[in-house]
């Protein structure tokens, strides 16, 4: 995994320096991504460790998408609520004058 890590960050670095120079880079970016995103999937799928550990995982992943959703769920009512309050608030304001 350290190894797919590194390699991003040497494509970053060299994005950084190189600029509009590599701009036949991005005709390729969609298959390295892909071929990056195998080599994790390799190097997961050989790590006995992980691999032993996958139903807590997979427990852990819901819990997390799960606390997630709900949280941004109520951010957005909470955000909406503000807006709608602040409107109301505004046209009643307008009608007063």
């Amino acid at each position: 995994m350290l190894t797919v890590f590194f390699i991003m960050l040497l494509g970053v670095g060299l994005g950084y320096v190189f600029g509009r120079r590599l701009s036949w880079v991005r005709h390729g970016v969609l298959p390295l991504i892909g071929l990056l995103l195998f080599l994790l999937g390799v190097e997961v799928g050989g790590d006995d460790c992980i691999m032993s550990s996958w139903s807590t995982i997979g427990i852990d992943a819901i819990v997390i998408t799960l606390a997630a959703t709900g949280g941004s769920v109520a951010a957005a009512w909470l955000l909406w609520l503000m807006i709608y309050r602040k409107e109301t608030r505004r046209r009643r304001e307008e009608e007063l004058r």
